[in-house]
């Protein structure tokens, strides 16, 4: 049985030393590299594919009736300075509306601001919705009327918005009641 070990041992020591030859004899320098070859003609160009489908078309979108515009008169008159002038006293000021630009149809939603109070405006007379060129002429009270609401001397804004969200507003000056 040594026998047979030994010569186990030289087999695997004459066989690395033949590959330690083999790979020793591989190594060397790199050869130089060779030149470039010539570009290849073009190809034909492929065939245009088919023309698909056209699509659904979208809804419309809505307007919103940019450049919507107000003008103020005082109740019971056609014209004004601007911005329109109201005495304040016992009974509300009432105030023409004139309005452009909003889309036709369309509910109004009127109010006045001052100082952080919102007063909805209701309507007495006129025009409930903008007519088809999207105009309107509609005169307004504040809806608290001789209850809660009196108002004081000062620069109030009144602003108009549509449904859709268009929107418009102007001044109105309230100033101390003459006797």
């Amino acid at each position: 049985m040594r026998l047979q070990n030994r010569r186990f041992i030289a087999s695997l020591l004459a066989l690395s030393v033949v590959v330690l030859f083999l790979t020793a004899a591989c190594s060397g320098p790199a050869g130089a590299t060779g030149a470039k070859g010539t570009a290849g003609a073009a190809g034909a160009a492929g065939a245009s594919g088919a023309t698909g489908a056209t699509g659904a078309a979208g809804a419309a979108g809505a307007v919103l009736g940019l450049g919507a515009s107000i003008v103020l008169a005082p109740a019971g008159g056609a014209a004004s300075g601007q911005p329109v002038t109201l005495a304040s006293s016992n009974s509300q000021p009432n105030v023409v509306i004139f309005g452009s630009g909003f889309p036709a149809g369309e509910f109004l939603s009127t109010y006045m601001d001052y100082q952080g109070v919102t007063v909805f405006l209701i309507r007495r007379d006129g025009d409930q919705f903008p007519s088809a060129d999207g105009t309107f002429q509609t005169e307004m009270k504040p809806s608290t009327a001789g209850k809660r609401f009196t108002p004081v001397p000062g620069l109030y804004t009144i602003t108009v918005v549509s449904e859709s969200g268009a929107r418009a507003s102007a001044p109105v000056l309230i100033t101390e009641a003459t006797e």
